[in-house]
Formats: structure tokens, sequence, C-alpha cells
């Protein structure tokens, strides 16, 4: 079970969104797509079924998996952690096609 800080969350995830974002953008998309949810002050459990109960949408041959926002963006899973984020489902394809 982990459990982050809003800083450790946006440490462990900021390489996923190319550190666009910054650790309040990154903390209000985990709490919105179902990716944490939050248990004490500044403490923020993980959801580890993340992709599988969120909009998972495709799994690869190769083990990545899409799960799709409500917002519209397309995250690419590896190994259980976000690996990138697209804007769009073709670009996340692409993306996995390349591995």
């Amino acid at each position: 079970m982990a459990v982050f800080t809003s800083k450790e969350l946006w440490m462990n995830q900021a390489p996923s969104f190319n550190f666009d974002l910054s650790e309040e953008q990154i903390l209000a998309k985990a709490l919105v797509a179902g990716f944490v949810t939050e248990i004490g002050d500044d403490r923020y459990l993980v959801n580890e079924n993340y992709p599988e109960s969120s909009g998972f949408i495709y799994e690869a041959q190769n083990g990545m998996k899409i799960s799709q926002s409500g917002n519209d963006t397309f995250s690419v899973w590896h190994m259980g952690e976000i690996a990138k984020v697209f804007d769009t489902e073709k670009k996340a394809l692409d993306y996995i096609a390349t591995f």
C-alpha cells in the first residue's frame, strides 16, 4: 500500500508529464482520476487497481496498458506506473508500438 505526500506524488509522477505540471496540478489530476484518495493532512493513498478501475481501454502484448481519464487524456502504463500521457489515443497507441 503506497502513501504519498503531494510532493512525493509530484516527484513520482512529474516525469510522466515531462515536468510540465506543478505539484498542485498533478495532485488535482490524480484525485479527479481516482489514482489517489486523500486519507489525511497531505497524505494520499495510491489506488493499486487504478488502471483497471478508471477507464482501462487497451492492453498490449508487451504488458503496457492505456487508460483514459475523464478529461480526454490517455495514460500509458508500464509495470503499474504511468509511463507517459498523451492527448490522443492514436499517440498513445503509437508510443506503445515503439516497444
